[in-house]
């Protein structure tokens, strides 16, 4: 396509705007505009040859009469266009009419090719004479199966899970925007200013003073936040501050190890306060011996039984009890509230006469399987093989059950 083609389309679309910016309070309501559609929105037709294909797309704009009324019309030959008469009653008056014209044959001079129209709207001239529509998306949308798979698995996605799903995205951001160059990064910016602003501007009144409004509460918010004085504020929470803004909240991560005892501490965390710098050495934990090891694997069933009822087990071998006058209960929890003094209580060795055999006292009856029975006796839901292992366990490793 020759250079006076080009021109020739360029006087018409400006003799268009002349039209449009002439009869704009029926229009656009605003200052005159030639509304042009990206090539995205239009319908491309191909024509061979020899064995190159070009796609040529039809920039077809105007304004006709009908009935004593302006309106826009866009010339296509196909019926894919309706769809789009919605978003291009947007940027028009309600009082304009929008014709649609069935046949194209006589307009087949402004057809051009895709890199030319692309170059025109890439123009200042475009710019100043053009509202640029924003070019159509693929179906990303809430109605795809994707985007319905995603929101289930979001939705059966446990706190530690869109924890972690978080944390991931972050550091592969992260990651990725430290990789890139300098020319990408402002490619990367441009990109995201131009997807702002296309949505800002599409945006109705009622929805952008919204928007502003909720920017300016959360301003305010983070601004008291990040200055407050955060003395005894734990007594006085509130849940619409953002704490971790605080200056003095963002801790950082466990990360830094301890020279001497490999302990995970914070990046400012004080100097010594694990181990003294090494003057302090506690011991190191043994793996406990079996069969309490057994147990505690939550491998076998008799191990995942034992886990899941080791209050009971734990209960069967107490020494002493602990005595309180006023024990109150709260919505079935396992815990209890006590006011006043505690203590622990260590009865005589022996029972009284017509009495059984309690806490310490069972440690003193001479037949082990006698004891065992009245472990179980006190603690329902026990299995009398495991307290007789505990029991064996208890007579050869404890330094108190071993003097009795």
């Amino acid at each position: 396509m020759s250079w006076a083609t080009i021109v020739d389309i360029y006087a018409r679309m400006r003799e268009v705007t002349e039209i449009i910016e002439s009869h704009h309070d029926k229009l656009l309501g605003g200052p005159g505009k030639t509304i042009l559609l990206d090539e995205a929105f239009l319908t491309k037709r191909r024509y061979n040859k020899g064995r190159k294909t070009k796609t040529m797309t039809q920039v077809v704009l105007g304004i006709c009469c009908r009935d004593d009324k302006e309106g826009l019309f866009l010339v296509d030959g196909g019926e894919k266009m309706k769809d789009l008469w919605p978003r291009i009653a947007r940027h028009c008056n309600p009082e304009a009419s929008v014709i649609c014209m069935d046949s194209a044959t006589q307009y087949h001079n402004h057809l051009i090719p895709s890199a030319t129209f692309r170059r025109f709207i890439n123009s200042k001239a475009s710019r100043r004479s053009c509202i640029i529509m924003p070019p159509k998306r693929r179906a990303i949308g809430r109605s795809t199966p994707q985007a319905r798979k995603r929101r289930a698995l979001r939705a059966s996605e446990s706190d530690e899970q869109r924890a972690l799903r978080l944390e991931n995205l972050r550091v592969h951001a992260t990651e990725t925007r430290s990789s890139e160059s300098s020319d990408q990064r402002e490619v990367r910016l441009e990109t995201d200013r131009i997807r702002t602003n296309q949505i800002r501007s599409s945006e109705r009144t009622e929805l952008r003073e919204r928007r502003l409004q909720n920017v300016r509460i959360s301003t305010a918010r983070s601004r008291r936040t990040l200055h407050a004085d955060l003395n005894l504020s734990a007594f006085h929470y509130d849940s619409n501050n953002d704490y971790g803004l605080h200056q003095n909240v963002v801790i950082g991560k466990m990360d830094k190890i301890c020279m001497y005892c490999s302990a995970l501490k914070f990046k400012n965390e004080t100097r010594g306060m694990c181990c003294a710098s090494g003057k302090v050495k506690l011991p190191e934990l043994n793996s406990p011996p079996e069969p309490l090891s057994t147990f505690l694997s939550a491998v076998t069933r008799v191990s995942k039984h034992f886990l899941e009822n080791i209050r009971k087990y734990n209960a069967c071998f107490q020494m002493t009890s602990f005595g309180a006058t006023n024990i109150v209960r709260e919505n079935y929890m396992p815990t209890f509230r006590v006011q006043g003094q505690i203590y622990h209580h260590a009865g005589s060795l022996l029972p009284l006469p017509d009495a059984d055999h309690k806490f310490l006292q069972i440690y003193f009856m001479a037949n082990s399987d006698e004891q065992i029975e009245q472990r179980c006796h006190y603690n329902t839901g026990t299995r009398r093989e495991i307290v007789g292992a505990l029991q064996g366990l208890f007579d050869q490793h404890n330094e108190l059950v071993r003097l009795v």
